[in-house]
């Protein structure tokens, strides 16, 4: 039975190492001190139980996956799409551990990894562009075999009250009114500037004629320099699609193929929308960004699409900015939609062109 449910809470003052100032609101709480019974919905055997003020899961089962025992631990918290949200949960397990944590709604989530040490201590996890509002806050911890304790689940938005202004910078940027294509591979998919944007404006165009797997489509951006390891960067896009359907998008390896950051999927309709989310870069000679969409037969609408990273007006001394990547260039590909190399000899596609290379 639920006794009580805190919303709004404390607002307060806090400061970093280097001072900076920032307050921090608790949106949304859950304290399993106020319920005599689970609240939530699970999604499994509904083992989840409250015992003396705390949410008690058990998993005796060794080998199990994340997903096979997630359970609501909060829902219906009133976040702000695409912002940036603390998860501070009061926990311990039988040992310590980890688990994964879910905002957002059925159709996509922001994931983070939470944690854990056999002794009851307060943890903060960031999670990045929550896709939805409301959210809910889910956990997953199949994996885990023992006993976890859960006293209260915080949601909570940090604001920074520096006077530091953060402008955009960059790295690459397409409105397609020039006509030209990005370029792209895989399952005779194919990408076209066609006059079907928002009024009427153009726009990218890729088509896939059958289902396989996301990756076996794809489109791509490939960068002069590489992106900066460690650093989040910002994609924004106008999008539609034939039908619903989930476009997937991510930084690249071009040399490896290794992956080097994955947005949130994108949950296109069709109708225009805007969209936005951020990934940060995971790895070396992150040279290239894709859209992976294999996996949906029917025709995706890209219009206005920027890819950027934020630094400040005015950089202190002894601060380096994270290094410009200003120019971004599409690679050539060959009549079959096989990338080949920039030097490559006969008729090949060069920013959405033919060209006859000698």
């Amino acid at each position: 039975m639920k006794k009580t449910l805190l919303f709004a809470a404390a607002l307060f003052t806090m400061a970093t190492a280097f001072g900076q100032e920032f307050t921090e609101e608790v949106i949304h709480e859950c304290d399993y001190a106020n319920y005599d019974s689970y609240p939530w919905y699970s999604m499994n055997d509904k083992t989840e139980q409250v015992v003396d003020g705390a949410l008690v899961i058990v998993n005796e089962e060794e080998g199990l996956a994340n997903w096979k025992k997630q359970y609501f631990v909060d829902d219906q918290v009133p976040v702000v799409k695409d912002n940036d949200y603390i998860i501070r949960v009061t926990m311990k397990g039988s040992s310590s551990g980890s688990l994964t944590c879910n905002v957002g709604d059925w159709s996509a989530t922001a994931s983070t990894v939470i944690r854990f040490t056999d002794e009851y201590t307060t943890i903060d996890a960031k999670v990045e562009a929550v896709p939805a509002s409301p959210a809910f806050v889910v956990f997953q911890s199949g994996a885990f075999v023992g006993t976890i304790y859960i006293k209260k689940v915080q949601v909570i938005e940090r604001k920074s009250t520096s006077s530091v202004t953060m402008k955009n910078v960059s790295v690459a940027k397409y409105d397609f009114e020039d006509g030209k294509a990005l370029g792209g591979w895989g399952n005779s998919s194919t990408r076209e500037v066609v006059d079907e944007g928002p009024d009427g404006s153009k726009c990218l165009k890729m088509s896939n004629p059958s289902v396989t797997n996301s990756w076996s489509a794809q489109t791509a951006i490939d960068f002069s320099e590489a992106l900066t390891e460690g650093t989040t960067y910002y994609l924004t896009f106008k999008g539609k699609a034939s039908a619903a359907t989930k476009l997937k998008a991510a930084f690249q390896n071009p040399d490896t193929y290794a992956g080097r950051g994955d947005f949130n999927a994108f949950s296109l309709t069709t109708e225009w929308q805007d969209f936005k989310g951020r990934a940060t870069v995971t790895g070396d000679n992150c040279k290239r960004f894709l859209f992976s969409f294999g996996d949906f037969e029917g025709d995706i609408y890209i219009d206005d699409l920027e890819i950027y990273y934020q630094e400040a007006e005015n950089v202190g001394t002894g601060i380096s900015a994270a290094k410009a990547n200003r120019a971004a260039t599409v690679a050539p590909f060959n009549l079959k939609g096989q990338r080949v190399n920039a030097n490559a000899k006969g008729l090949v596609i060069k920013n959405g062109k033919k060209v006859v290379v000698k």
